[in-house]
């Protein structure tokens, strides 16, 4: 495939996975390299434009210079971390992963992250990227442990405004993940000073970890696939929601009647995992399949896999994004659910043009406050496609109860 050719399928978004414009990249990579850093270039001097236009060039150009180890991308990467926050979460979603990016494109200086850490202006979860790339450069053997909990104990201590927000739980989750001992009372003077949610990290929590034994806790860390560098942009990236097939249920679904009929009991034994409108969805569903009217079928499919839904922008008139970032108890106004799983989203702000909410999730790796997509929640689905639903029954609450 000619460098052309990769790029092209790499610039935009079409719902597939370019795997083999990627493949193709990795095995051009003294060519592509000059074409990502210029992908990665316009990302950042047409921001706004490259957000709205389902521009991908970004992500790709990101994790393929990660996986080069290419330091012509920290600087822009630094760049693109440092926009503001609407523009920021368009351009690379929740965050997630972004982290690992940030400390292998850095190479190991950690000067431009140490900066951004401490910028005020900068997006408080970009903020907890740079944080968390901290700890990946350790666990890669590119920055020491005593020369990371001397720099977090400068946080604690002065560099960081003594004010609630995200980065300060980010602070105290890399603490713990480290088993910062040292920084023991600087942890809980932060937690005292409400300045973590005692929701999300409490003092319990605290003395849970480092009660552990520390080499067991430092051991876990160097195994977790969560601070590692990138080494393989396909395995990073092929798994993303996005990328899955979203057909809705179709006729082929009437061929694996059995295993629809199987997977129906299966809800109806495991209350304790599944809603208890599951089984019955499941069996209006297999009513409908059985009784071969398409309307009636395509009709039900709709009105299950629906999730942005009148009544459910409705809900949150009141609670734009930010309206609540500055409470310390804020009020959950809706919670969506896995039916198939164990995750749960408990959203707090909801932005109808953009799609996008901010909430607690629950059920997955770590338990965290984050941006969702709701366009992406509307693509994902499990076992016989069945997607994520919003929990009807749902009274709002308070977050602290919660845990």
């Amino acid at each position: 495939m000619e460098v052309k050719e990769i790029i092209s399928q790499l610039e935009t978004f079409d719902g597939s996975f370019p795997k083999e414009a990627l493949e193709a990249a990795i095995e051009r990579k003294e060519e592509i390299i000059p074409e990502l850093l210029k992908m990665l270039k316009y990302t950042v001097e047409n921001a706004e434009k490259a957000a709205t236009d389902e521009y991908w060039g970004h992500t790709y150009a990101l994790y393929l210079l990660a996986q080069f180890g290419n330091k012509e991308a920290y600087p822009l990467f630094i760049e693109l971390l440092s926009l503001p926050n609407d523009t920021l979460w368009a351009l690379l979603g929740e965050l997630d992963g972004w982290d690992s990016v940030l400390a292998s494109v850095s190479c190991g200086d950690d000067s431009m992250i140490l900066q951004l850490i401490e910028n005020d202006n900068i997006d408080e979860y970009a903020r907890c990227v740079a944080l968390n790339s901290l700890v990946t450069l350790h666990v890669a053997g590119k920055k020491k442990r005593e020369e990371i909990i001397e720099y977090f104990s400068e946080l604690f201590n002065g560099k960081l405004d003594r004010s609630f927000s995200a980065v300060w739980m980010g602070l105290v989750n890399c603490c713990l993940d480290l088993y910062a001992d040292e920084l023991h009372d600087d942890i809980i003077k932060a937690i005292q000073d409400d300045l973590v949610w005692e929701g999300e990290i409490s003092i319990s929590d605290v003395e849970e970890v480092f009660a552990e034994d520390k080499q067991t806790v430092i051991d876990k860390l160097f195994k977790s696939e969560r601070y590692q560098l990138i080494d393989d942009t396909i395995k990073e990236i092929e798994w993303w929601s996005c990328f899955k097939d979203n057909k809705q249920l179709d006729d082929d679904i009437a061929d694996s009647l059995f295993v629809a009929i199987s997977f129906a009991m299966t809800c109806l034994t495991a209350g304790a995992f599944f809603s208890i409108s599951t089984p019955l969805k499941m069996i209006a569903f297999l009513s409908c399949l059985i009784g071969g009217d398409p309307l009636h079928r395509l009709t039900f499919i709709w009105r299950i896999m629906k999730l942005i839904t009148e009544e459910f922008e409705t809900l949150f008139k009141d609670y734009p994004l930010y309206s609540q970032e500055h409470e310390k108890d804020p009020l959950v106004i809706a919670k969506l659910f896995d039916p198939t799983g164990s995750a749960s989203w408990f959203l707090l702000e909801y932005d109808p043009v953009e799609k996008l909410a901010f909430g607690y999730v629950t059920g997955m790796t770590a338990d965290e406050l984050g941006y969702i997509s709701l366009t992406e929640m509307e693509s994902i689905k499990g076992p016989l496609g069945i997607g994520i639903e919003q929990d009807m029954y749902f009274i709002q609450k308070q977050l602290s109860e919660l845990k």
